[in-house]
């Protein structure tokens, strides 16, 4: 088996395999997790922007109500100087 070390690596074919296997898992989280309420989908692409398991791997993330103070802004802390984007669209 070929090890595919980043996402943006896969054919078309392979991401519209990894697509539905991500849809079959939330299936699988929402079922078992009646609070959650959202997820999170990502994945780190090289070593610099924090991939440390080199194989494409997807993370989900499931979400409740009030399981960060901001949620809007949950993902954005990590980009510096990206917070409070939402303020920038009123």
């Amino acid at each position: 088996m070929k090890v595919i070390l980043r996402y943006f690596s896969y054919s078309r074919p392979k991401i519209n395999t990894k697509n539905g296997l991500v849809h079959k898992k939330k299936s699988t989280l929402w079922k078992k997790n009646p609070k959650m309420n959202g997820l999170n989908l990502g994945f780190n692409a090289d070593e610099d922007v924090g991939q440390k398991v080199f194989y494409c791997h997807m993370l989900l993330i499931t979400r409740r109500i009030n399981d960060v103070p901001d949620p809007i802004e949950s993902i954005r802390n990590v980009i510096t100087g990206k917070r409070k984007y939402q303020s920038q669209i009123d």
